[in-house]
């Protein structure tokens, strides 16, 4: 019984130093980190035009973050200008992106922001409605 009380006290241990920062594994690293609005909802708009906006992103961590590329899941969501460049921390920056549907109706796209040091793009859903008028 004995055993049993104290591995779970030590897991018990282990599962709060993980947790906390600079103990164990789960420890606080210096690193960059994307933050930005991951919905973008553009109400209505003309498809018989671009609609071109910003995406504001800041660098929310310790170290440098540099955006090397932004991919998009249709041709009709583009890149207007990324300028791939270390953002220092605290810092914010944007990307422009353009929007062209070819129907009316409910639009849905997605743009992932790949930065340099992430494993996984930061993914941002636009949307709208494309009208004729």
């Amino acid at each position: 019984m004995k055993t049993v009380k104290i591995a779970c006290s030590l897991l018990g241990i282990a599962g709060v130093c993980l947790g906390w920062p600079g103990c164990g594994n789960g420890a606080a690293s210096a690193s960059p980190e994307i933050e930005t609005d991951t919905l973008i909802d553009l109400g209505k708009f003309p498809i018989s035009r671009d609609t071109v906006f910003n995406v504001v992103y800041r660098n929310a961590g310790t170290e440098p973050l540099q955006i090397d590329r932004i991919e998009t899941t249709c041709g009709c969501l583009s890149v207007v200008s990324l300028r791939p460049r270390p953002l220092a921390p605290g810092d914010t920056a944007s990307v422009r992106l353009r929007v062209h549907p070819v129907v009316p109706g409910h639009f849905e796209q997605e743009a992932d922001l790949i930065a340099e040091g992430y494993d996984l793009p930061v993914r941002i859903s636009v949307k709208g409605f494309g009208q004729n008028k």
